[in-house]
């Protein structure tokens, strides 16, 4: 540290970024191990986490501290008024920083499904971003027989922790017991069928990039999880006519609308495109030519969970030269 500083007697370590080790006492720090059933001077042994563990080890922020207290021991906050300090983004509710525990859910006395018996608990991050996650908590006790539904805002990890889960998609089926984990890619359609009756338990709703396994890292070659620890359905369908209602998850607002026949229709060509990106912002340009007969038709409809602006220059014997024949926004 150059220039001049006022004398403090207070001591440092140099570096950024580094690793560091010091104790205020002599043999506080525990040898051999971070978080001992007895650490030395009756201390408490308590972990700062700057980051989730499993990111690379470049990238772990976390600190061992030994305090005479534990953090934890405290008594509640109470709201500070301080209309001066602002912060973007905050949400429209500010947060408690206060321990939390919650019971169940008790389960649904009137006909109730999943979309109506979702209740959120906590949010981080921001869905217009791109990043984040919501942890909702469901409780039912109806299928959801003539109700379809699709999420737009992020995909949707399932956990039951009570009943059978049956999730009729428009790619395949999912059948996740206690004990077990589902998850529905953004914006594919379906309707849960609770075969056990009575069911609840926890959904996952991530904002940002498409779900990963985490890399191995010290824990070896064989994980927590591997890849073919996870199944993905066969195909199949439902083709049903009649009155059914389709809930759109959009933005944080659920919006409705009547069809006459079951979505869960089968897909000509899927392709997946993984990108990590940051701002959510993308941009391709494609260029498709059709000049023989019997070639594929172009879908006349495309489902996109980022705007899509779609300029189709039509080039015809009806037109002299080619024009921008249509601007389409899509979501």
């Amino acid at each position: 540290m150059d220039g001049p500083s006022t004398k403090t007697g207070a001591n440092y370590q140099s570096g950024l970024g580094n690793y560091f080790s010091t104790e205020a006492l002599p043999g506080a720090l525990p040898r051999g191990q971070n978080s001992p059933q007895k650490a030395p001077y009756g201390l408490y042994a308590e972990g700062i986490s700057g980051a989730a563990f499993t990111v690379p080890r470049a990238e772990s922020r976390q600190t061992w501290c030994y305090r005479i207290r534990p953090t934890a021991k405290a008594p509640p906050y109470a709201k500070l008024d301080a209309d001066n300090w602002l912060t973007p983004s905050a949400g429209d509710k500010p947060a408690s920083p206060n321990q939390m525990r919650w019971d169940p859910l008790p389960l649904p006395g009137t006909p109730t499904d999943l979309i109506d018996g979702m209740q959120t608990y906590a949010l981080c991050g921001d869905a217009h971003a791109q990043a984040g996650i919501g942890i909702h908590l469901y409780a039912a006790n109806t299928s959801m027989t003539d109700r379809y539904f699709h999420n737009a805002d992020g995909e949707m990890l399932f956990v039951p922790q009570q009943g059978r889960l049956i999730l009729h998609t428009e790619l395949g089926t999912l059948d996740a017991a206690p004990g077990e984990i589902a998850v529905i890619p953004r914006g594919i359609k379906f309707r849960a069928e609770l075969p056990e009756g009575p069911s609840r338990g926890y959904v996952c709703e991530n904002y940002g990039v498409a779900m990963r396994l985490p890399e191995l890292g010290p824990i070896g070659t064989n994980g927590l999880a591997n890849p073919r620890d996870f199944l993905t359905p066969n195909a199949a369908f439902e083709d049903r006519t009649g009155t059914f209602e389709l809930v759109f998850k959009f933005d944080g607002g659920l919006w409705t609308t009547e069809i006459d026949r079951s979505p869960g229709l089968p897909s000509l060509m899927v392709t997946t495109l993984r990108r990590l990106m940051p701002h959510g912002t993308s941009c391709s340009f494609l260029q498709a030519v059709t000049q023989a007969l019997h070639s594929m038709q172009r879908s006349a409809s495309q489902r996109n969970f980022a705007l899509a602006i779609l300029l189709v220059s039509l080039r015809c014997p009806d037109f002299a030269e080619g024009r921008f024949g249509l601007l389409h926004l899509s979501y």
